[in-house]
């Protein structure tokens, strides 16, 4: 990995990559039944990154990239050496730009990505990955008094916190609709 700030230290950076073989991996399949002896292979790079545009404008952001596979063959399962690991996605990332024209206003508005992923140990069935848009808000209305809102999917969209195949069935657990939290921290000294 290595890590780092150029351009007068208004970029900062970091990045690492990996890569871990993993023997005797134990874990339950589909079927809820105990696997044992398995096999499993990953490798990736992730990368941070914050930049100052300006002193009051801030762009920040993660992205992953994995690559995780089964190393051995289990022909009940469907698991044949090379299949990517289940409800594992190969794409991760999120994007923020926060705007501070003020000491006592603070906004920012994000985007998280989680990329498709197959939901089943044969990889015949996929999840489509989904995109959230979240802002939020703060004033601090005098010296350790704070107003904020938080609004989390902002556009409403429907997606799965976890997509799944299970006891022959396709499992989605539902993420949360738009929803907001607006709140006051005070900080008593």
């Amino acid at each position: 990995g290595a890590r780092g700030a150029v351009f007068d230290g208004r970029l900062y950076f970091d990045i690492a990559a990996y890569v871990m073989e993993k023997e005797n991996v134990f874990f339950r399949d589909s079927d809820g039944l105990n696997v044992i002896d398995g096999r499993t292979d990953h490798q990736g790079i992730e990368l941070q990154a914050n930049l100052e545009v300006t002193d009051t404008l801030t762009v920040s952001g993660t992205l992953s990239w994995a690559d995780h596979t089964y190393a051995f063959d289990r022909p009940a399962n469907g698991i044949v050496s090379g299949n990517q690991i289940d409800t594992a996605p190969e794409w991760l990332s999120d994007l923020r730009l926060a705007w501070q024209p003020t000491a006592r206003l603070s906004t920012s508005l994000g985007l998280e990505y989680v990329g498709e992923y197959f939901t089943d140990e044969a990889n015949s069935a996929m999840y489509d990955g989904h995109t959230l848009t979240n802002a939020r808000a703060s004033y601090e209305i005098r010296d350790e008094v704070e107003v904020f809102v938080i609004v989390r999917n902002l556009f409403d969209i429907r997606y799965a916190d976890r997509a799944d195949y299970a006891f022959g069935n396709h499992r989605y657990f539902p993420g949360e609709p738009m929803n907001a939290t607006f709140g006051v921290r005070a900080s008593l000294n």
